[in-house]
């Protein structure tokens, strides 16, 4: 199937979407700051990168304008369930325009995450 990065300070969530997408046939790796996640994508392919917008180290925002910068045709999901005092919609469609194919709003089910993993590698 694909490689895919998934990158979330949540450990909970990381783990999570990893066993949905390894149960799906995909190879993951996961990653809770931008920092791993950049070395990671150094070191081999990645088809698809998950990423959340709000992280303690740096904003998905900027991880998706590296990702275009070094990686310019690689697929970009984007996840947000929003920030403390943010809602996620206006920063979902911030990522859109940033350089990211799709995005899910959190909390989103196994099949919504499936679904859109199929469609950005069938692109």
């Amino acid at each position: 199937m694909a490689n895919i990065l998934v990158l979330d300070d949540v450990q909970e969530i990381t783990v999570l979407l990893q066993r949905i997408l390894e149960s799906a046939g995909h190879e993951v790796a996961v990653a809770c700051s931008v920092k791993d996640a950049l070395d990671i994508l150094s070191k081999g392919p990645t088809d698809l990168v998950i990423t959340d917008i709000f992280m303690p180290d740096r904003d998905g925002l900027e991880f998706i304008k590296d990702i275009r910068t070094k990686y310019p045709s690689m697929k970009i999901l984007v996840i947000s369930g929003g920030g403390k005092n943010f809602p996620a919609q206006p920063f979902l469609t911030l990522a859109q325009h940033s350089g990211a194919q799709q995005t899910l709003m959190k909390p989103f089910g196994p099949a919504a995450l499936r679904q859109a993993v199929s469609e950005l590698l069938s692109t």
